[in-house]
């Protein structure tokens, strides 16, 4: 991460977020509360108001995968050998 973006304040930094920055942050944070779950009654296409199939194809278009919708600590781990 950018030490200039770490210094400012919130207001500052989202001063230099594109759109497409900006909505990227807004659906990972609602998927985060969702914990991943995008369909059904406490998805996040629901919370965003949006249907499931266009909250994918954003999801798509942003770059964010199904892996990083989920909890970091959801996300499965490679195995090491002992």
């Amino acid at each position: 991460m950018d030490l200039l973006l770490i210094s400012q304040s919130p207001r500052e930094i989202n001063a230099h977020l594109s759109l497409q920055q900006v909505e990227k942050r807004h659906i990972l944070e609602v998927l985060a509360r969702t914990e991943g779950v995008i369909e059904g009654s406490r998805g996040a296409a629901k919370l965003l108001g949006l249907h499931p199939n266009t909250l994918r194809s954003r999801m798509k278009r942003l770059g964010i995968g199904r892996s990083l919708s989920r909890r970091p600590h959801e996300i499965s781990q490679p195995r090491t050998s002992n």
